[in-house]
């Protein structure tokens, strides 16, 4: 991924947390993960330092984390942590199976030390009708995302109702379509 690729996609990024909600079309970059879906990895490589840490949770193939985890740590210099000290997750199967209480949420004095979750859905656009708002959202939106649980939704409100404490989520499918929930917006499945 060049600095062409990876200032292109982080303005995309930034623009979907801006706007909460929105479906924001990801740039087509050449990736070749071992998965069928390379947008997580062009976020996480242009998110990702020898600085900060990460986390692969994929609850049905352990396996599969670890050649995931290598691929990123190859081409970001970042380290995959312990779970309690991870800033990004890459989440599979639409569950942290209940880890998210176990994340970094910030501090009241640096609420910004929080963790970030990048959830590979199937599509954006059918599945689970969420209705949402709070900042950068006039009213309200209706987003639908396939590949989510319900429960994980639910962990998701939980944790971040404490704002401004709470997580940052980003769901990405295999189309290149990305949505953000940061954890300012106010989440009803």
């Amino acid at each position: 991924m060049n600095l062409f690729d990876a200032q292109l996609t982080f303005r995309k990024v930034l623009d979907a947390m801006a706007r909460p909600g929105m479906v924001v079309k990801m740039p087509d970059i050449a990736l070749n993960p071992s998965t069928e879906n390379k947008y997580p990895f062009a976020i996480l490589f242009t998110l990702l330092d020898h600085e900060v840490s990460f986390k692969v949770l994929d609850p049905k193939n352990r396996e599969n984390t670890e050649e995931i985890s290598r691929y990123i740590s190859s081409n970001t210099g970042s380290r995959e942590s312990r779970l309690e000290n991870a800033v990004f997750f890459l989440i599979y199967g639409g569950s942290s199976n209940g880890l998210i209480k176990k994340m970094k949420r910030g501090t009241l004095e640096y609420p910004d030390d929080s963790a970030t979750l990048i959830y590979d859905v199937g599509r954006i656009g059918k599945g689970i009708r969420l209705t949402i708002s709070g900042p950068g959202i006039r009213a309200e939106r209706e987003i639908e995302i396939d590949g989510i649980g319900e429960e994980e939704i639910r962990e998701i409100v939980k944790v971040n109702s404490e704002f401004p404490l709470g997580i940052d989520a980003i769901f990405s499918d295999r189309y290149g379509n990305i949505v953000c929930l940061p954890r300012s917006t106010r989440v009803r499945a």
